[in-house]
């Protein structure tokens, strides 16, 4: 019999690679949404514990991937903390009620509640010093459940992309430029060095972090390879063959930004688990290409 996971979040864009990733290696997925009579899915509102408790009725889940929250940082404060701290309390209250609890509980938290650290090389047990709202939500998240009876593990990804991810990210922004040849792009600090990495190599941690023996509750997940924005748009000009004129808009510039943020993966490796080993070029490609 195959192993049941429950995934909040399944329809966004992570879940969509994550469930079609489990159920490729034979998992019996339960794909939750809060979209309510949508086909192949189960509606689940996660700011409503009885909306989970339905949710959740007659399924026994032993794995549950929490992927559902506001990710995109400029959202409301408010709805971020209602959505990304209370939505999850409510997930884990729920769980913790069920007869038979499930195996382990993976949440998806971000590798932003770290924030400003002396260290460019990010590892677990920095103390996180988050500064957005979606950062401190996150951070939130993870301290509520640290104290959860359930098995958890806590996973903080660096940055990462691929085709179907919304072009308010920056990645899917820059190569939408070269895809409609448009001549100029508006863009930030360009020499900071952040990773990029595939959506396609994430899903495979996650996988992997269901099954993990380790003393350790938090895991990065990432490639320790970084990259500037100014990296990227060489790429896809090599890539696309077209060239593109490069405004710098204060707007997009932050204040005391770090020069160097990667990962380190040290724990993943610990413990024989894969990290993401995609080379960014073909990351761009398969997202220029389709």
């Amino acid at each position: 019999m195959s192993s049941k996971v429950f995934i909040t979040g399944a329809d966004g864009f992570t879940g969509f690679y994550l469930s079609h990733y489990l159920e490729k290696s034979g998992y019996e997925v339960i794909k939750a949404s809060i979209k309510k009579q949508k086909e192949g899915f189960v509606y689940c509102d996660i700011c409503n514990k009885e909306s989970i408790k339905i949710a959740l009725n007659h399924i026994n889940p032993e794995f549950v991937i929490h992927l559902a929250a506001i990710s995109f940082a400029p959202s409301d404060p408010d709805l971020i903390d209602k959505v990304n701290v209370g939505g999850s309390e409510n997930l884990l209250e729920c769980l913790e009620m069920l007869e038979k609890k499930p195996k382990r509980v993976i949440l998806a938290s971000s590798a932003s509640v770290y924030g400003a650290q002396n260290s460019e090389i990010l590892a677990e047990n920095l103390e996180p010093n988050p500064i957005s709202s979606y950062a401190k939500s996150k951070f939130k998240m993870e301290q509520t459940a640290l104290k959860s009876s359930l098995d958890i593990i806590i996973a903080r990804p660096f940055n990462y992309t691929g085709v179907g991810q919304a072009i308010s990210f920056l990645i899917p922004k820059i190569v939408s430029h070269f895809k409609e040849k448009k001549s100029t792009i508006e863009l930030g600090n360009l020499t900071p060095k952040r990773e990029y990495n595939s959506v396609l190599d994430v899903v495979k941690i996650y996988e992997k972090l269901l099954h993990a023996k380790s003393e350790h509750k938090i895991f990065n997940i990432g490639s320790g390879v970084g990259y500037g924005v100014g990296d990227i748009v060489k790429f896809m000009q090599e890539i696309s063959g077209n060239s593109i004129n490069i405004v710098q808009n204060p707007n997009f510039i932050r204040k005391d930004e770090a020069e160097i943020l990667i990962s380190n993966t040290s724990r993943l490796k610990d413990c024989g688990l894969y990290f993401c080993k995609t080379d960014i070029k073909n990351i761009l490609r398969w997202m220029y290409e389709n």
